[in-house]
């Protein structure tokens, strides 16, 4: 990407995260299916939420309270990849809303904030 990365810049840049998960970690629509409870959307808030929250922006490796899965799976990185990762996640939970004909509103609204975040700040940081 050269300059200013666009809405389609980050759009591409979560969907290659998410088949990246369905890839190389595993995470395929079957194994998303069991987590019903918004544990995917979740994730994705703690992801997209990691540096702006100070009481949880610290270097202490343990994930936040919310955090729905095993300590083991929280690796944040610098604040790019944890917007992708976030959107990523909100892709996830769309796409497994709709295999269930529910609503994807929240995930919707969450993915289209992280893509608009990710294109506002130029990238990589």
């Amino acid at each position: 990407m050269l300059g200013q990365p666009t809405i389609e810049d980050a759009q591409t840049a979560i969907s290659l995260e998410r088949q990246r998960q369905i890839t190389q970690e595993g995470w395929h629509p079957e194994h998303d299916d069991a987590w019903v409870h918004g544990e995917l959307l979740n994730a994705a808030l703690c992801y997209s939420h990691h540096d702006m929250d100070s009481a949880e922006a610290g270097s202490s490796g343990k994930p936040p309270s919310r955090w729905p899965f095993d300590p083991a799976w929280w690796k944040p990185k610098d604040r790019h990849r944890n917007l992708v990762r976030a959107g990523a996640l909100c892709l996830a939970e769309k796409e497994r809303c709709e295999r269930a004909r529910l609503p994807t509103g929240e995930a919707d609204r969450e993915l289209d904030r992280i893509v608009r975040e990710i294109a506002a700040r130029g990238g990589a940081t």
